[in-house]
């Protein structure tokens, strides 16, 4: 039988953890043995809503992720998301000690990216395994922006700012993940190094380049391809083929992006953000946002 968690299930890490500090439902940090938890409970396949990293300090265990058998020695990194399943196949008999961040799939929601960052690390044909081994100066970083985000959980009593170092630390320590996962991975694009294949991975790198620069101006296709002296089907072939995500869902994502940003980090109301990223109304930036993200401006906002 699987078990499915979410931030509150978590909190019943706080009785063994050596630290815990929890921000209501958006995440939870926890310094704790292993062996101080039900091995009974470790072993079944569990699913962790939102986005979970585990950091091995110190000793050795052999986790299970999706009928994977990964083994973890000092300074592993485990990187799971809501789709993933682990469960304890072994551990040390002693020692083990583990720093475990799990956040929210709503908090995530909020967080606001450099779109094009993140979009560079989709372009590769084998994502990186879910376990990988960090240098000392990649284990300490990741460490100590742990413990930020502990004691800022812990020790900072006013919610506003409370959230918004969350939020910023958060993204540090994606950002520092995305960096760290990107290192060991292999440099082809679409497969590779044919002339099809360069001709393929300059088209992907050019269309996020036209997309980071026109999108809150443009959203068709049509546009993007006529930047790329391309046709609309190819266009929408290339990036597909490359990435995984179709270009009208990159587009989306840019704008959707882009709207959030200014929704909450700018002084517009939400028919300003709509003139600004070019919608003829109100009404439709509204359909368009909800349509992508499932909920309206004026819900994100509340949120």
């Amino acid at each position: 039988m699987d078990n499915s968690l979410n931030i509150e299930d978590l909190a019943i890490l706080r009785d063994v953890a050596i630290d815990f500090g929890m921000l209501g439902d958006d995440y939870i940090v926890a310094y704790f043995k292993p062996e101080a938890i039900d091995r009974e409970i470790l072993s079944v396949p569990t699913s962790i809503a939102g986005l979970t990293y585990c950091l091995l300090k110190k000793g050795h265990a052999t986790i299970n992720i999706d009928f994977k058998e990964v083994a973890m020695s000092p300074n592993s990194l485990m990187a799971t998301d809501s789709n993933s399943r682990f469960s304890l196949k072994s551990l040390a008999a002693h020692g083990t000690e583990v720093f475990m961040m799990c956040f929210s799939s709503k908090f995530l929601h909020d967080l606001n990216f450099d779109m094009h960052t993140l979009n560079l690390h989709e372009f590769v044909d084998n994502r990186p395994d879910a376990i990988i081994k960090l240098t000392d100066s990649e284990a300490q970083l990741m460490e100590h922006l742990a413990l930020v985000l502990l004691k800022n959980a812990k020790y900072n009593s006013e919610p506003t700012f409370s959230l918004q170092i969350a939020r910023s630390v958060t993204q540090a320590l994606i950002y520092q993940q995305l960096q760290i996962f990107s290192s060991r991975r292999p440099k082809s694009i679409v497969g590779n190094d044919t002339p099809t294949g360069s001709r393929q991975l300059a088209y992907v790198q050019e269309f996020m380049r036209q997309l980071q620069l026109h999108h809150s101006h443009h959203r068709a296709i049509a546009f993007y391809a006529d930047k790329l002296c391309i046709s609309q089907k190819y266009l929408s072939h290339v990036i597909k083929e490359a990435t995984g995500r179709s270009a009208t869902e990159w587009i989306a994502e840019y704008v959707v992006m882009e709207a959030k940003n200014l929704l909450r980090f700018s002084n517009k109301n939400v028919q300003q953000v709509a003139y600004s990223l070019n919608f003829p109304t109100q009404s439709s930036f509204g359909k368009y946002f909800k349509h992508v993200t499932g909920i309206s401006p004026s819900e994100f906002l509340k949120g």
